[in-house]
């Protein structure tokens, strides 16, 4: 009986501390996005935006990858061990002429979000698995993630790989 009325209070305490780690983290992510909007760039051209995720979650204290499987402008962090491997694939590139009205900086920066926020939860309640952030380049007709799949970015341990 116990174990059962432990996961209420641990599905609560994620809860509050995803959305107090979000709203902690909102005037950052406000300006990576805005940083991403403004620097429009080409599938497998996505330099500034690979060098602003990548430097932001640098400074959170995530050991980022930087230039991952091979591809220039990608890159990934990971967080937790054992368990489960979740991914949240992070899209940052633009199309040509007309920017980001895909909304490519706004998934890049959801997806930063939730990283931030679930591996806090998973820090301050032990939960157990693994959370990675992946940059996955070249959306617009690139074939970024079919190639990070070629490339073993998606390993067969993975159980979900999700994007926000």
């Amino acid at each position: 009986m116990g174990a059962q009325n432990e996961k209420p209070d641990v599905l609560e305490g994620s809860q509050s501390i995803i959305t107090s780690t979000i709203d902690g983290a909102d005037a950052e992510l406000h300006k990576v996005n805005r940083a991403l909007h403004e620097h429009p760039e080409l599938g497998y051209e996505e330099h500034f935006a690979h060098q602003t995720i990548t430097s932001y979650l640098s400074s959170l204290g995530f050991d980022v990858k930087k230039h991952a499987y091979g591809f220039d402008t990608s890159f990934e962090a990971e967080y937790g061990s054992g368990g489960r491997l979740v991914i949240i694939c992070a899209e940052y590139d633009a199309l040509p002429d007309i920017g980001h009205s895909c909304g490519h900086n706004l998934i890049a920066t959801s997806s930063i979000a939730t990283f931030i926020a679930a591996a806090e939860a998973m820090k301050k309640h032990k939960i157990e698995g693994r959370l990675r952030i992946l940059g996955t380049p070249a959306e617009e007709g690139g074939g970024g993630k079919a190639k990070l799949i070629d490339a073993g970015a998606f390993p067969e341990d993975t159980a979900a790989a999700i994007m926000v």
